[in-house]
């Protein structure tokens, strides 16, 4: 599949744009999906979406996420806390939406993960039932 893009918007990498409101991450003013570092709660909380939105949540969660992990205030313990591994994750994910291609270097586990949201847009009829043949 071909990346049908996004409408992100380029915004300063400031640190001083991360925040919490009410309790829960936001960057920029824009909610952090996981402010856990959950990829499992982060499929879940898309998997119902169409193709779109996903890899535009999915994308915009990686634009936020990935300047906080390195050279600013707090990178250190965002990244003990499984930061660097979630935007691998979603990185990984992306690749596999947007080219019907399991990423070389994604987990077992990690993989399996992906299947209800794939199941979901076979259902809508946006990707071919032969995608679910890489859960087998």
């Amino acid at each position: 599949m071909k990346d049908k893009g996004t409408n992100l918007k380029i915004v300063s990498r400031s640190i001083e744009n991360h925040k919490k409101v009410n309790g829960r991450s936001t960057v920029w003013g824009k909610p952090v999906i996981s402010s856990s570092y959950n990829f499992k709660q982060f499929l879940d909380s898309i998997k119902d979406k169409n193709y779109d939105e996903i890899i535009h949540l999915a994308e915009q969660e990686v634009y936020y996420l990935e300047p906080l992990l390195t050279r600013v205030k707090g990178s250190v313990e965002r990244r003990r806390r499984g930061g660097g591994k979630y935007v691998a994750q979603l990185e990984q994910f992306l690749f596999f939406m947007k080219n019907g291609i399991k990423p070389g270097g994604v987990s077992d586990e990690d993989f399996i993960l992906f299947r209800p949201v794939c199941e979901n847009l076979v259902r809508r009829g946006i990707f071919k039932p032969t995608i679910l043949d890489f859960f087998k």
